[in-house]
């Protein structure tokens, strides 16, 4: 799992804190988590150590988890055809989130 998550890190978190304009918005981002994958500390401390605080979900909640992924889910697709169909490029993604 830690393999999984420094491979994530340097795919998509370097790139975007490197691409981003407001340096001090991505200085810190949390993943939220039930911990249940995330228990090592080798993969505690490379978290912590690349600025994501590890957040825990309240356990034993699955039904609110479920409602929540579904909304974040639609924000995420009403975004994406507000980008389709407005012909706008992914610069404006935050904005699309945002307008949902």
């Amino acid at each position: 799992m830690h393999q999984c998550l420094k491979s994530w890190y340097e795919e998509y978190i370097i790139p975007l804190r490197q691409t981003s304009a407001q340096k001090q918005d991505l200085e810190y981002i949390f993943l939220n988590t039930d911990i249940g994958e995330y228990t090592s500390n080798s993969t505690i401390n490379f978290l912590k150590g690349v600025g994501i605080e590890l957040t825990a979900t309240c356990p034993y909640a699955y039904e609110k988890h479920m409602v929540i992924e579904r909304i974040w889910r639609t924000i995420g697709e009403l975004a994406i055809a507000m980008l389709l169909t407005s012909s706008l490029s992914e610069i404006f993604w935050d904005d699309a989130r945002t307008t949902t």
